[in-house]
C-alpha cells in the first residue's frame, strides 16, 4: 500500500446494502468509512481525497484530516458533512472517528473536550488547587 500520494477511493456497499467509500489513510493507518453521498458532497466542496490521522496535542484522541483549497488549513470531513458551525463539536456514537457515516455522527453543543479541559477536570477531581485556573 503507498504511504504517500495519491491513494485510492474504493467505492463499494454496507453490510446493510448502502454505497459507501472506504478511504485509505495515508502511512497505512486504517480506513475512513463514508457514505458515497457524503463523499461526493466533500468531493464537489473540493475537499481531498486524501486523508489522514491527525493526532490532538496530547496524542490521546485522534480525528480524520484533509486540505481544502477554501480552508486556511485542514478540514474535518466529519464537521463538512454535518455542517458544523462555530460551538458545535461533531461527536461519533461509536466513538471510532474512522467511521464518517452520517447515521453515526451527530451533534453536540459547546467545543470538543480538549487537553486543557481534561487536565481541569481531572485537577477538580483530585481536589487540586490547579482547579481554580480559569474559574
Amino acid at each position: 500500500m503507498a504511504t504517500n500520494g495519491q491513494r485510492e477511493p474504493h467505492r463499494t456497499t454496507a453490510t446493510d446494502g448502502s454505497p459507501i467509500v472506504e478511504v485509505p489513510l495515508a502511512h497505512g493507518r486504517g480506513t475512513a468509512v463514508i457514505d458515497a453521498e457524503d463523499f461526493d458532497l466533500l468531493m464537489e466542496k473540493g475537499v481531498s481525497p486524501n486523508m489522514y490521522i491527525n493526532w490532538d496535542g496530547a496524542r490521546a484522541h485522534f480525528c480524520v484530516r484533509a486540505c481544502a483549497p477554501w480552508a486556511d488549513n485542514l478540514v474535518s470531513p466529519a464537521r463538512v458533512i454535518m455542517a458544523a458551525g462555530r460551538g458545535e463539536a461533531v461527536r461519533y456514537r461509536d466513538h471510532d472517528p474512522l467511521n464518517m457515516r452520517r447515521d453515526n455522527l451527530y451533534l453536540d453543543s459547546g467545543r470538543a473536550f480538549g487537553r486543557e479541559e481534561r487536565l481541569l477536570a481531572s485537577a477538580a477531581a483530585d481536589h487540586s488547587p490547579v482547579a481554580t485556573i480559569g474559574a
